[in-house]
């Protein structure tokens, strides 16, 4: 039960919130972990309908497939810096997210969207 019991990181709900206020599709777009992936998978959407919204889309792919998702008008918030530049090149918006400097970032996503 390792992904399921993850706490929510303090800032993440003030952020998800702004995105909402925005009025754009959302998704959530999230990589496996390769130890028990099937059990990883269920866990991650389980925790997202727990912690922030059980009608969000989760996605899970490898994190070397987000690109596929990209694209003109497309915002990725992620913790991972190479999967953010990989994000923006090939046409989309990447924000690496720090909890800590969640106002900056919500600054920082306005100017992009």
């Amino acid at each position: 039960d390792y992904w399921i019991s993850l706490p929510i990181l303090p800032n993440a709900l003030m952020l998800w919130n702004y995105l909402k206020s925005l009025n754009n599709p959302i998704s959530i777009l999230t990589a496996p972990s390769s130890f028990k992936r099937e059990e990883c998978e269920k866990q991650k959407k389980l925790w997202v309908s727990k912690y922030i919204d059980s009608n969000v889309e989760v996605i899970i792919c490898e994190a070397k497939n987000k690109i596929d998702y990209s694209g003109i008008r497309k915002l990725l918030i992620d913790d991972n810096k190479k999967t953010c530049n990989n994000w923006i090149s090939v046409g989309g918006n990447a924000v690496v997210y720090n909890d800590e400097r969640y106002k900056k970032k919500i600054i920082e996503i306005s100017t992009m969207i």
